[in-house]
């Protein structure tokens, strides 16, 4: 589970929620506690459920431009309405796409979440409906993910985490000349790249928070993925056979990110019943 629909080293990756602006989010929870620096995860080093919620490995995470849902309370129709007179010409601001619950999914996260995962991912820029649907479906699940954080009143860390992210992302070019025109062939910009970032790492942090404490790995599984390992590394004809106690510690990483993935696939799975969920662009279904 790879680069663009994988996870982070045996979980799983869902990225970037909707519904309410990033910087507003920040705003309102204030950190409770010192976040240690987030640091990029390059895509080899993530798994499945980040992958697949937080496709960019960078991930998790983000970019939100998106429409708050504060701002439909805000303005009812009749509000709008009635700006209509006083503004001309008038806009169309932006179109709605998915409702999950009383949030939303707009038109433009659903573009941008196709161009920041490919910028992260490092691939080619494609924008048909095929890629519209599973950057919908990933932004589903994070808007569910942000829900429970809102629910849970989970402490945010400082949009300001994601700088050394930022910085460390934008060595992969040259020259600040050509991270630009990379930032422009993608249609994204910088703040965009930003908010992206903080938002995997926070992503991936409540996913810890909430799951890992309830995970526990019997010592029959440690010994039965071990014999599965060594029965393929003798095939590979590895010498010496590294011991049980070397690689415990490895097995049992791994088989804590795939309990925490299943353990999120079955939470995903249930709130989904429990949330109504909208497509008013009916070729996101």
């Amino acid at each position: 589970m790879q680069a663009a629909g994988g996870r982070r080293q045996g979980t799983g990756g869902r990225l970037q929620a909707a519904g309410g602006s990033i910087e507003a989010a920040v705003h309102s929870q204030p950190s409770q506690k010192k976040w240690p620096t987030t640091e990029w995860i390059p895509p080899s080093a993530s798994s499945h459920w980040v992958h697949r919620i937080l496709p960019a490995a960078c991930r998790l995470p983000s970019a939100f431009c998106r429409l708050p849902a504060a701002a439909c309370r805000l303005f009812p129709a009749a509000c709008l309405l009635l700006s209509a007179f006083w503004i001309l010409p008038a806009e169309i601001i932006d179109r709605i796409a998915i409702s999950v619950g009383n949030q939303i999914i707009t038109e433009s996260q659903i573009d941008e979440e196709i161009r920041l995962t490919a910028f992260l991912n490092q691939e080619k820029l494609d924008l048909d409906n095929a890629e519209r649907k599973k950057a919908a479906a990933r932004l589903i699940e994070q808007t569910l993910v942000r829900r429970e954080m809102e629910f849970s009143h989970y402490p945010l860390p400082p949009l300001s985490d994601a700088v050394r992210s930022l910085e460390t992302l934008k060595t992969r070019d040259k020259t600040e000349a050509e991270y630009q025109q990379e930032l422009d062939a993608y249609g994204i910009t910088e703040e965009g790249l930003k908010r992206r970032l903080w938002w995997q790492a926070t992503f991936l942090r409540f996913i810890d928070y909430r799951f890992r404490p309830g995970i526990q790995i019997p010592d029959a599984d440690v010994q039965a993925s071990y014999q599965q390992q060594l029965d393929k590394w003798k095939q590979d004809g590895i010498q010496p056979l590294p011991s049980l106690e070397d690689v415990r510690a490895s097995i049992e990483q791994n088989l804590t990110e795939q309990r925490i993935d299943q353990e999120l696939d079955r939470w995903l799975a249930d709130t989904r019943t429990q949330v109504a969920i909208r497509f008013h662009d009916e070729a996101l279904q």
